[in-house]
Parts: structure tokens; C-alpha cells; sequence
């Protein structure tokens, strides 16, 4: 063994020797404190039952002194301040007699007797004192204290005696209490009474400290004989551990050496993200199976039983082509490997790459070794990569689509406000023509969420009020969902204003209701409800709760169908995860739902269970700010205040476009100018540049873009003013810089009154 292996089995004979000696150690210490203790308790025993023996002799006292006091009918003594006439012998004719020598004598009563006797023990020795007492006391100074009257009702109950350990007055005192029994001597003072009965009681008071002191000095006596039993044991162990050590030092070492083997065996095979495994083909029987197959197919060793196990958990789809490779293979004796589906045990389903061995005795194969590396998550991987090449084509593609789209919205509406204009006097033209400005507008919307969909628009929020979206969009909801689907919808009867952007809100209201549609087949109810929350329920997740600003408003999605399982739940909002069917969904729905939350910096939950439906809740921010006025009272003012007449460079590469919007701005009174490019725009600026008042410019343009042409223009002028339009989707302008350099910029299609409002606000400062 080297020096590192010996250490080692050093540390591990010390750690058992130990372990095993602090074992016995607090064992035989238990033992010895057990004896310890029973000692104390039997003499603690003695020590109580020797004072009690007192207490009932000075008891046995007091009867002894009453039954001769009873039986000689009193005894006579000199009146005197401690020993007056007894009140309560007045009707006997007897009770004060005068001696010859005339000296005045009063009779005293074996109860007088016998608290004169008590009363002179308490004052004058330390061996206890006594007290007659009665639950019906005839004297005062006979009434009972509080342990004396627990004991009389002991003793009323039929208790032969009754004594414990009490203080009084600061010092501990064993008190006993035994019964009166009424004697045919006590009748001369106790007429009302019977022979036999029990009256009151004699408690008797023995200090305590003499029993406790010589408890304490027995005690110590055996406390020391118990602490060397003790410290003899321990000597006795120290030296079995040293030689326990010897013995066993070679048997260590011996086991050392073993699981050193074992564990380099248990690394390579169960440390890996493979499964070894071991076939007898004679016997058909698996020899070995490594305890991983648990953690990464769910079953256990044990469940491999033969072939047919193997075969029947492969993939149907993959299961003839697998189980023929692997058989023409081994017969043959070749080495070979191959890649099949296989069925987990939780229903899932695992690639695997089985690696095989053949072990061949003569031209007859005897056994397969192999190993079965899982490649669920390499697959996995490559199938996310696909789906994202996919999506960034679609992304692609639909950026390209929304620019051109957008450019012929821009014309569309420009032209239909125009001409809506020209016949304000025609109310059947008025609402065709808003009728072509709303489709325009919804296709427009339709532009956003295709570039939402594939995360190339950046969101554009304002204040709306949450249930007004809601119901706004419920006709189309009802549209998006199956009949046998009911659709509830409980708002708040106030407004509950956001910084939202509409159609993504919209967006997420569809895509919560479709996999709420999809979790119901056979029906069931769709509840869509707004609250608003000035403090969070019990129920929100505590990782949320530090996320989500009060006051606040809650949207909730609920259905009625057959919910989720609690590890579904944690992954529900991963990118590519989806519960549905192969073929059924992307897995993008929930997740884009969760990053336009996050946009809106608004947290998310979910709450489900199998069989009882799902609940998502998404906490919004309120917003406190008013509404900004409605694009009709915007395009009342617009036309109430008349323009000032401008010099404007309009530089748009799309000829209809730039058709278009001259127009409109002819009709404001502005003068324009035009270029096609920005290199062109550059050439046409040089020359005027002192009478343009403002540039109107696309973004993205060939030749020169709209960012390179301003930078030239501002060498110029560098007070020029600038509104960029653009119809492509928000991170394209992004590369441009527009937005980092916080200029004006317009989306397309443009609105004509949005546009006439742009160009007065940046433009207000001037005339």
C-alpha cells in the first residue's frame, strides 16, 4: 500500500475505534448513572418513610395524651393568662372549682390538652409540632390551612393517613395527618357526635433538613463508590480499544484494499450517463444491469429479465428494425451498434445508442456485453435547433412580408382618409370608407402579431383599460373556441387602467384560451375575470411575491379541464415544451405569453392539478396617469387649429408611399420637396438647407440609409429637425440606432392624424 493508501486506513481504523468506543463509553456511563440514580431514589425512599415513622409516633403521642386526658374526664389546672376557662365547657357545672387553700382551678379538655401540648413543642424544640384541626372547626385557631384541608377531605373519603413533602414558613417539613375517631370518652364534650365517627384530624409537621442531610451524606458516599465503579470501567476500555486495533488492523486493511476495487468499478459503470449491461443468450437471461437504468428509464435491475423485456419496450415504430439489426448481428458474432427509441417507464420516451460486444464460444455467440448511452438530450437539442433555424426563417420572412405590407397599408389608409375627408357631407361615404380604414387597421394589427410571433416587433405600450380589452375581444374569442366550450366572463365593474399594449394583451387572451380549448375535448367552462388587488392573496408563490408591485391588476384565465401534473407545471413556460401531442403545438405559446408579461413588467403564475383544471393568473401594474385623448378628439383639434405652414423633405424609396403622403401634407399647406434615397436627399439638402424646417425620412433605404443621411445633413444644420418612418419590425431599427438615439420615429402603416400630430409636436417650438 502507498504512504496516501495507509493514511487513509489509519483515518478509518481511528474513526471506527472511535466511534465504537464512544459508543460503550456512553453506554456504560448510562449504566452507571442508571445505578446512580436508583440508589438516590431507594435512600430518598428510606429517608421519607423514616420521617414518616416520626410524624406517626408523634401522631400515636397525641392519641395516647387525649385517650388519658378522655378517660380521667379532663384535668384541672390553675387559671392563668395561657390557660383561661375553655368557653366552650361553660355548660358543664364543673369546669372552675376552688381548692381549700383557695386557688382557682379550670377544667381542660383532651382537645386543650393536646393544643397547649402543640403550641409548647413548636416554641421550645425542633422535632416537630402538631395541630388539631376539623372542616368544621369549633375554635378559630382549629381551622384548617390549605394542605390540612386537602388532607381532611382524604381522610372524610375513607384515607387512612395522608403526608407529603411541604414548606413552611421557608423551611421543608414532612406533614402527616391522621384521623380523630370519636371515642365513648369524647362524648361529654362532643354530645352531637357518635362513637366511630371521624372529626377533623392531628397534623403532624417533622423538619425535613436532618432526613436531607443524612440523605446527602449516604448519597456522597455512594456517588464515590459509583464514580470509581465508573473510572475502573473506562480503564477497562481504553485498554480493549488498543487492542481491538492490533486484531483488527490487518482485517482493515484487507477491506481497505476491496472497496478501493469496488469503488473504481462502481464509478466507471454507475458515474456514467450510460447504462452497462451484461446478456447471457443461452440462458437468456441479463446477468447485469447498472443501478442507473433506474434513474434514466425508470425501472429497476430486477425487472430485466430476459430478451423479450428489451424488445417489447422498444419504440413499435423502431422495434422490427432494432431487434432484427441486433439478432443478424450477433449471429454473425460482429460487433455493432445501433440507435432506437425505447419506452420509459413514466410513459416518456428515451433515445438510446446501444453499443454491443459479442462474446462467441467456437462459431456459437454465448454472451453480449454492451452499454446503452442515452442521447435523449443530444436529440433534443437538435430538434431546438431545427425549431429555432425555423423560426428565425419565419422571423426573417416575416419581417420582409411587414415592410412591403405595411408600405401598401400606408397608402391604403392615407388614400381612404383623403378622400374621407372630401366627403364629410356624405354620411353612406363616411362609413364605407371607415369601414376600409378599420380593415386596414386590423390588418394593420395582424402585421404586429405575425412580427410578435416570431419576437421582431418591440412592444408598443399605452394606457388601456384591461376589462375593455376583454370585452372588446370577446366576440372573437367566441369565434376562436369550440361551441361546446362556455366562455365566462367576470369584470370589474370599475376601470382598471394599464401601460399595455393592446394587441399583445390580445394576443395573450387568445393564446390562453386555445390551450384552455385544447385542455377541454369533451367541453367545459373558460372563465376570464379582472380583479384588483391591494394585497396578494395567500396562495401567490413567495418566489413571486417580491416581483409584483401593489396596487395592482389581476387577469385570470381559469378552465374546467384535465390540468396538469406539478412537474408539467414548473417547465409549462419553457421555450419548445408542450403537453400536446406530436404534431399538436410549437411549445411557444405559453412561453411568448411569459416574455410579453415580462415586457410588461408583470408577473405570471400557474396553479393545476390532473382532473381539476388550470388556473393562470398575470399580475399587472396599475397605472395612475390619465388617458391620453382619444384619436377623435385629437383629430378635432388638429382640424380646429390650423397648421403652420412648413418646408419639409419627404425621403421615402416606395414611390406610392411617397404619393401618398405628399398629398396629405399638400393638404395641410406645407410646402415638400422630394427624394427617392437618402444620397439623393443629401445632394437636395445642400442646396435648400436653410429653408427646410423638417426632414420626414424612411429608415431602411438603398444607397444610403435614413441614420447616414441625417448625419450628413446636421454637418449642415445641426438644429434640423427629423421624423423617421419605418415599416420594418423593431429590432431592424434597432441596428440602426434610432431608437438608442431617441429621435422621432413612426411605425408604418401610418395614421394621417397621428402623423399631423407628430409633425405639430416636434415642430411646436417654431413660428
Amino acid at each position: 500500500m502507498s504512504d496516501k493508501d495507509d493514511a487513509a486506513l489509519s483515518a478509518h481504523n481511528l474513526g471506527f475505534g472511535n466511534f465504537t468506543f464512544l459508543l460503550i463509553f456512553l453506554f456504560w456511563t448510562l449504566v452507571m448513572a442508571f445505578l446512580a440514580a436508583w440508589h438516590y431514589n431507594h435512600e430518598h425512599r428510606a429517608a421519607l418513610e423514616n420521617a414518616r415513622t416520626a410524624a406517626r409516633q408523634s401522631f400515636s403521642k397525641d392519641l395516647v395524651v387525649r385517650r388519658w386526658a378522655s378517660g380521667h374526664g379532663g384535668v384541672y389546672v390553675p387559671v392563668s393568662a395561657t390557660t383561661p376557662p375553655s368557653p366552650y365547657l361553660a355548660h358543664l357545672p364543673e369546669r372552675d372549682i376552688t381548692t381549700p387553700s383557695g386557688r382557682v382551678l379550670t377544667l381542660l379538655n383532651p382537645a386543650y390538652i393536646s393544643r397547649q401540648l402543640h403550641e409548647i413543642a413548636k416554641t421550645t424544640t425542633e422535632d416537630g409540632y402538631g395541630h388539631i384541626t376539623s372542616l368544621a372547626p369549633l375554635r378559630p385557631g382549629n381551622a384548617p390551612d390549605v394542605w390540612e384541608q386537602k388532607a381532611l377531605n382524604a381522610l372524610t373519603a375513607g384515607a387512612p393517613e395522608w403526608s407529603s413533602l411541604e414548606q413552611l414558613e421557608g423551611a421543608a417539613y414532612l406533614r402527616l395527618m391522621g384521623p380523630l375517631v370519636m371515642e365513648p370518652s369524647c362524648l361529654q364534650c362532643h354530645p352531637d357526635t357518635q362513637v366511630g365517627e371521624r372529626r377533623g384530624g392531628i397534623s403532624v409537621a417533622i423538619p425535613w433538613t436532618p432526613y436531607q442531610t443524612a440523605l446527602r451524606q449516604t448519597w456522597t458516599k455512594h456517588l464515590l463508590g459509583h464514580g470509581g465503579i465508573w473510572l475502573l470501567g473506562l480503564m477497562g476500555l481504553f485498554f480493549s480499544r488498543h487492542h481491538l486495533h492490533r486484531n483488527l488492523a490487518y482485517r482493515f486493511q484487507v477491506e481497505q484494499h476491496l472497496r478501493q476495487s469496488e469503488e473504481k468499478y462502481r464509478l466507471l459503470t454507475e458515474g456514467t450517463t450510460a447504462i452497462p449491461w451484461e446478456f447471457d443468450i443461452q440462458a437468456d437471461h441479463w446477468d447485469y444491469v447498472a443501478p442507473q437504468v433506474t434513474r434514466m428509464l425508470g425501472y429497476e435491475p430486477e425487472e430485466w429479465t430476459d430478451l423479450r423485456f428489451w424488445v417489447d419496450h422498444i419504440h413499435p415504430e423502431d422495434r422490427h428494425r432494432a431487434a432484427d439489426y441486433c439478432q443478424t448481428s450477433t449471429a454473425r458474432g460482429e460487433d455493432h451498434q445501433f440507435e432506437y427509441r425505447f419506452l420509459k417507464k413514466d410513459g416518456s420516451i428515451a433515445w438510446l445508442r446501444d453499443v454491443v460486444c459479442v462474446e462467441m464460444a467456437g462459431t456459437r455467440p454465448v454472451r453480449m456485453r454492451g452499454v446503452m448511452i442515452d442521447l435523449t438530450e443530444h436529440r433534443s437539442l437538435e430538434e431546438k435547433l431545427r425549431q429555432a433555424v425555423k423560426m428565425e426563417a419565419v422571423g426573417t420572412l416575416a419581417a420582409g412580408v411587414a415592410h412591403d405590407f405595411n408600405n401598401i397599408l400606408t397608402s391604403l389608409i392615407s388614400f381612404a382618409t383623403l378622400v374621407k375627408r372630401r366627403h364629410r357631407d356624405d354620411p353612406l361615404s363616411q362609413e364605407y370608407l371607415q369601414e376600409m380604414l378599420d380593415g386596414s387597421k386590423r390588418a394593420a394589427e395582424l402585421t404586429r402579431s405575425l412580427l410578435a410571433y416570431s419576437r421582431k416587433l418591440e412592444i408598443q405600450v399605452k394606457q388601456e383599460d384591461l376589462g375593455d380589452i376583454i370585452h372588446k375581444n370577446g366576440k372573437m374569442l367566441r369565434r376562436l373556441i369550440r361551441e361546446n366550450v362556455e366562455i365566462r366572463t367576470e369584470l370589474l365593474a370599475g376601470p382598471l387602467p394599464v401601460l399595455a399594449d393592446r394587441t399583445q394583451i390580445e394576443q395573450i387572451l387568445m393564446n390562453l384560451a386555445s390551450n384552455a380549448q385544447d385542455a377541454m375535448p369533451d367541453g367545459g367552462t373558460l372563465t376570464i375575470a379582472t380583479h384588483r388587488l391591494e394585497s396578494l392573496p395567500e396562495d401567490t408563490p413567495a418566489l413571486n411575491k417580491q416581483d409584483i408591485s401593489l396596487p395592482c391588476a389581476l387577469l385570470t384565465v381559469a378552465d374546467t379541464g384535465t390540468g396538469i401534473g406539478r412537474e408539467q407545471v414548473e417547465r409549462v413556460f419553457d421555450p419548445f415544451f408542450t403537453t400536446k401531442e406530436v404534431g399538436h403545438g410549437t411549445g411557444l405559446g405559453l412561453a411568448q405569453v411569459y416574455g410579453t408579461v415580462q415586457q410588461h413588467h408583470g408577473v405570471i403564475t400557474v396553479a393545476s392539478k390532473p382532473g381539476e383544471g388550470t388556473l393562470f393568473s398575470i399580475f399587472l401594474p396599475l397605472h395612475a396617469e390619465p388617458a391620453a385623448a382619444p384619436v377623435q378628439e385629437v383629430e378635432k383639434k388638429s382640424r380646429s387649429q390650423a397648421p403652420r405652414p412648413l418646408s419639409i423633405l419627404l425621403v421615402e424609396d416606395e414611390p406610392q408611399v411617397r404619393r401618398v403622403l405628399k398629398r396629405l401634407l399638400d393638404n395641410q399647406g406645407h410646402h415638400i420637396r422630394e427624394a427617392d434615397n437618402g444620397r439623393e436627399a443629401t445632394r437636395l439638402f445642400q442646396k435648400c438647407h436653410q429653408e427646410i424646417d423638417l426632414i420626414i425620412m424612411d429608415v431602411i433605404m438603398p444607397e444610403m440609409n435614413g441614420k447616414e443621411a441625417y448625419e450628413e445633413m446636421i454637418r449642415l444644420k445641426p438644429d434640423l429637425k427629423i421624423l423617421f418612418i419605418s415599416g420594418y419590425p423593431g429590432d431592424i431599427i434597432s441596428v440602426q440606432h434610432i431608437r438608442e438615439k431617441k429621435f422621432p420615429l413612426l411605425a408604418k402603416p401610418l395614421d394621417p392624424t397621428e402623423l399631423m400630430h407628430k409633425i405639430k409636436e416636434i415642430t411646436a417650438g417654431e413660428g
